[in-house]
């Protein structure tokens, strides 16, 4: 069985139709849905890539957070102790002359005052008179400033002592703040 050139060139172009529609045949059915599939994964592990970074950023934001919330707990157990002290008014009175005696000031009166609720907080106040040059006060009032209570001066007034100024007359009111009244 011979064929004719034309029908060879027939059956040629069959072939490479056949052939060609099996290429796009292939390349709708099974590449495109596939390299779709495929952009989609790829596209999916960059988000789950982008939500561990953004999560272990996270991580390490709150292990800061919790570092710090632990240093603040203990600073806030160190106040705490310092305002629950023993006998406050004569650690007080105690801190005020030996800060005095530091300053080089001369106490001529201190008078412990009632003390006073302000909510949860207690105040003990503590009146003071102190006679020196202006330096002699200045160092003072940074002396009870540094004390390792917490206290605070609500008022201050300074006069001359003399009629020279040489001396100066301070009268403050220092208050020591605490948590419960307890005995003072």
């Amino acid at each position: 069985m011979s064929l004719s050139r034309q029908e060879t060139q027939t059956w040629y172009r069959v072939l490479v139709l056949v052939l060609l529609l099996g290429v796009v045949a292939y390349f709708l059915w099974f590449y495109l849905p596939n390299k779709t599939t495929l952009l989609q994964a790829k596209q999916a592990y960059n988000e789950v890539g982008q939500e561990i970074i953004v999560g272990r950023r996270r991580l390490h934001e709150l292990q800061n957070y919790a570092q710090a919330v632990v240093e603040l707990k203990a600073q806030v157990d160190q106040v705490e102790t310092r305002l629950l002290g023993g006998n406050r008014i004569l650690l007080l009175l105690q801190a005020i002359r030996d800060q005095a005696q530091k300053a080089g000031v001369t106490i001529t009166e201190i008078t412990p005052l009632p003390v006073r609720s302000t909510g949860e907080i207690w105040e003990q106040p503590v009146t003071v008179s102190v006679k020196s040059g202006i330096r002699g006060q200045r160092r003072f009032l940074e002396l009870i400033e540094g004390l390792p209570y917490p206290t605070a001066i609500q008022q201050a007034i300074l006069k001359a002592a003399d009629s020279r100024g040489a001396e100066i007359i301070g009268e403050f009111t220092i208050v020591m703040y605490f948590l419960e009244r307890g005995e003072v």
